[in-house]
């Protein structure tokens, strides 16, 4: 059975990009809503939380704050677009990689 991760960004270009990159390893599911995010990572069975920084809303801080105290054996983890080039690079080639 495959890891279950949840990706939490109001942009849906990182959320389609990340789902892209991702799912070849993990079952993932995306919300561009920090709050409807707090509410599934609670609530659901994942067993990692990527959440942006800057959000409107509940922003990542918050979301990864209620996960630890409801879920806290879920792997919690900030993304930054000014991070994702490099880390997303070797999939889809430096020069394709826009924030």
């Amino acid at each position: 059975m495959r890891s279950r991760i949840l990706v939490v960004d109001d942009k849906e270009s990182m959320l389609g990009m990340l789902r892209d990159v991702l799912q070849e390893s993990f079952e993932v599911t995306t919300e561009n809503d920090g709050q409807r995010a707090i509410a599934l990572a609670t609530a659901g069975d994942f067993d990692v939380v990527l959440a942006d920084i800057r959000m409107p809303g509940a922003d990542g801080f918050e979301v990864l704050r209620a996960v630890k105290q409801a879920r806290p054996d879920v792997a919690r983890e900030m993304i930054s677009r000014a991070a994702l080039p490099s880390l997303i690079a070797p999939w889809y080639g430096p020069t394709q990689v826009s924030t």
